[in-house]
């Protein structure tokens, strides 16, 4: 009896939280108060948003719609050459002005999936251009 007693108070958090946060994000899905985290690949990189629940709002990882760039942990040395050209192109590209994230969703590993701008220029085409980034539209990888 003891256990429910201190189950169901966390079980109404949640649930009253996570009924807040889809709501927020109905409201919208795109953001534009965005501060840059870490970058983590070519096509992943963590944010800090403006919103009223930091706890939702603080280290949200976004992945960038419609590309996909080579892996850092792969084992093949110049496919991780790569991975680490595209990391700093994005880190440059990120860090170069105002970054929007734009009609964003969530993804199968529950990142924003969003258009990603900085200062109006798409970060998805600037690495499809510099050719670091192959189309990606999700599913299984071609290889």
């Amino acid at each position: 009896m003891k256990k429910i007693g201190r189950i169901l108070p966390v079980l109404a958090a949640l649930l009253f939280f996570s009924a807040v946060q889809a709501q927020e994000q109905a409201q919208s899905s795109s953001f534009y108060k965005v501060k840059l985290g870490r970058v983590i690949d070519g096509d992943t990189f963590k944010v800090y948003l403006a919103c009223s629940y930091k706890l939702f709002c603080s280290s949200v990882s976004v992945r960038v719609r419609g590309i996909d760039t080579p892996e850092l942990r792969s084992k093949d040395e110049a496919v991780k050459q790569k991975a680490r050209e595209a990391r700093a192109f994005t880190k440059a590209f990120l860090e170069s002005g105002k970054i929007r994230l734009k009609d964003c969703t969530k993804d199968k590993y529950f990142r924003l999936l969003c258009d990603v701008t900085v200062d109006g220029k798409n970060l998805a085409s600037a690495l499809l251009e510099a050719g670091l980034a192959k189309e990606y539209e999700g599913g299984g990888k071609k290889v």
